[in-house]
């Protein structure tokens, strides 16, 4: 075994095979072996840019016993980096510690190098490669050193019942509702992620543990050591990616069945939950709403107008999600053109098809860069531009009509070698997608404008900077939300209104009624009048019905919300012409009336507006927008005595 160890990486070769172990984040190691002349250089699941550290590599003689019974000198290496430690011996067997307690060793029973008092005549290597016939990769057999008394965790879902995972053996491949993700929590204070996507098999068992890919160009695992696991996982997800906190926007109901049938299904559910006055968040429309599998389209028959429908949702204050499935029927628009681009997943032998279920299909090639355009372009089109506002990625495994994983090929080799990553590539589609479309969290442009509207302030705010901000207009009595308010108990409907007022508009006609609007000069806004006129018309209709409320209350709702939104839409569109901005934003508690947002979104369209809306959650989130002050008072050191009381509200 010929040792090289430079700039805290530690390498070693015999036999055609390289060994290479580096620092790979905090008290963590990857660990790469090949057979081939040089690394096929993907990173697989460690997305992340570790983090910098100080590593330790160094070489070292140790004393080993001749076969003639004399005592020589072998050499052997190390490499450490914070608490775990890897020593290679000179036969190339790799022991693992974490501050000096061995946690790991691979496993090997052969005549040289053999650490075990086991025989040394199985001739078992740690690391066996073969290669595979009539091609360029290998199969590789990976063991590792039992210990009794350790428990393992984590994973992925499997279907079986076992929370410790000793003496179990898993198969390393998605299949449908299998979810293999090769990351495993040791009680003995270690976490490893077995960085490969090639379909294999893992036995945690009670003589040996032992990893397979069936097919490899490399070798690759990462070890972290640390006393907890939290700790395990906090420098796992710090080079593997972590999850952002699930926006509160989708945190409430999801309301989905399978399946619906027809637009006007879709529609009738949600009509009948805002009767109810029950929110929903989400409503999933799933699979079968297409023509045929890889249309990725509403069929027409049933979903005639499917941007009325969207709109209607959204009204709601409902986001719509779609089911899209990654196979494509021989009967599809897109069969032949994706065929004849190479978009799809080849067979090795046999008919072209790898899923038959209510179709003769093929899956997507989403190892193709052109294939994951191709669908996002058609999904954009059929979707997207409708106002859908996310996907259900289903079947993403894929779901193929047989597990046999030697019979697929990808752009980027045979199935066997990479499969396992399909679901991350299938994500990308629409991920990269949506992202150029703008998804992302994109902030207004300096200047732009912003409309505040709450109970207690309505203004007009050109923002030059987040500190510089200047007045245009602002209420010279009640504000819009307090007009709201006070109408809504006039009305009998309790307090606050802006909800109450908000889901009966929904329902009602937005021209049913005529109220006083203001005459005032400039882009000051007044809301008094509106509330006068509201309660001297309720008084006169009330003469003729004294339950004329609770007959037209949804009308009602609809025509004062109407009133307000062009009030405040009106003096903020002369703001924008005079100061020639087209970034617009919206904020205050008044922001989530949909009426409002609805009215910022036809802005849009038709005067170009850049508009910005905030996520529901964040509208009566004061919380957050006393956090941001103190974020950008601390950009600017604007700081103060730690002795200074505290108030929540100064009266100058």
């Amino acid at each position: 075994m010929r040792f090289q160890t430079k700039n805290g990486v530690l390498i070693a070769q015999a036999n055609g095979e390289t060994l290479r172990i580096e620092p790979w984040g905090k008290d963590s190691l990857r660990v790469r072996a090949t057979m081939l002349p040089e690394f096929s250089g993907k990173d697989w699941a460690l997305t992340e840019v570790p983090e910098k550290t100080e590593a330790k590599a160094e070489q070292f003689e140790v004393d080993h016993l001749e076969i003639d019974g004399s005592m020589g000198k072998r050499t052997s290496a190390s490499i450490t980096n914070g608490k775990i430690r890897a020593v290679v011996n000179f036969a190339g067997v790799i022991t693992f510690y974490k501050e000096e307690q061995e946690i790991l060793r691979e496993y090997h029973r052969c005549y040289d190098g053999t650490i075990s008092k086991e025989s040394r005549c199985l001739k078992t290597v740690n690391r066996e490669w073969k290669g595979v016939i009539g091609g360029s990769e290998y199969s590789l057999n990976l063991k590792f050193e039992s210990n009794d008394e350790e428990k393992i965790f984590g994973m992925g879902q499997y279907q079986q019942k076992y929370m410790d995972l000793k003496g179990c053996t898993l198969e390393l491949a998605q299949r449908n509702s299998q979810i293999s993700v090769p990351f495993a929590v040791s009680s003995l204070g270690y976490g490893m992620l077995w960085n490969n996507p090639a379909v294999g098999q893992v036995t945690f068992g009670k003589n040996y543990t032992e990893w397979t890919a069936r097919s490899t160009k490399d070798m690759d695992y990462w070890l972290t050591a640390a006393d907890t696991p939290k700790e395990i996982l906090e420098n796992y997800t710090a080079v593997t990616g972590r999850a952002p906190k699930f926006p509160e926007d989708r945190m409430g109901l999801w309301q989905c069945k399978l399946r619906y049938r027809t637009q006007e299904e879709v529609l009738e559910v949600a009509r009948r939950y805002q009767k109810e006055g029950i929110k929903i968040d989400q409503i999933v429309i799933d699979f079968f709403h297409w023509t045929v599998q890889g249309d990725w389209k509403f069929d027409e028959k049933y979903w005639p107008d499917p941007k009325a429908m969207v709109d209607e949702l959204h009204s709601m204050g409902i986001k719509v999600i779609v089911s899209v499935w990654p196979s494509v029927d021989r009967k599809s628009e897109n069969f032949w053109p994706m065929l004849d681009r190479g978009l799809l997943i080849k067979t090795e032998r046999g008919a072209l098809q790898t899923y038959d279920f209510q179709g003769d299909c093929v899956e997507i090639d989403v190892f193709n860069p052109e294939t994951r355009k191709y669908v996002w372009e058609v999904c954009k089109k059929n979707y997207y531009d409708f106002g859908i506002d996310a996907f259900w990625l289903d079947n993403s495994e894929p779901d193929f009509g047989v597990y046999d994983f030697d019979h697929y090929r990808y752009i980027d080799g045979p199935a066997l070698s990479c499969s396992n990553i399909y679901p991350q590539l299938y994500s990308r589609v629409f991920y990269d997608g949506m992202k150029a479309e703008g998804e992302e969290n994109i902030q207004p442009k300096f200047p732009f404008l912003c409309l505040l509207v709450s109970g207690g302030n309505s203004q007009i705010i050109l923002v030059k900077a987040y500190n510089d901000m200047e007045i245009l207009g602002q209420t010279i009595d009640d504000a819009a939300g307090e007009a709201i308010d006070k109408c809504s108990k006039v009305m009998g409907l309790g307090y606050p209104g802006g909800p109450i007022i908000d889901k009966l508009a929904r329902q009602g006609n937005p021209k049913a009624y005529t109220f006083s609007k203001p005459h005032i000069p400039g882009l000051d806004y007044s809301f008094s009048g509106l509330k006068t006129s509201f309660l001297y018309s309720l008084r006169d209709w009330m003469k003729d019905d004294p339950d004329f409320i609770e007959h037209h209350k949804v009308d009602l709702a609809a025509s004062l919300e109407a009133t307000v939104v062009d009030i405040l839409m009106d003096k903020l569109r002369k703001a924008a012409k005079e100061y020639k901005i087209k970034e617009v934003a919206v904020a205050g508690g008044v922001s989530a009336n949909n009426g409002l947002r609805n009215s910022f979104r036809e802005h849009a369209e038709k005067y170009g507006w850049n508009i910005f809306i905030p996520k529901f959650s964040y509208t009566t989130d004061n919380a957050a927008m006393i956090a941001i002050t103190g974020y950008f008072k601390y950009l600017d050191k604007d700081f103060c005595s730690i002795d200074l009381p505290a108030y929540s509200r100064v009266t100058l």
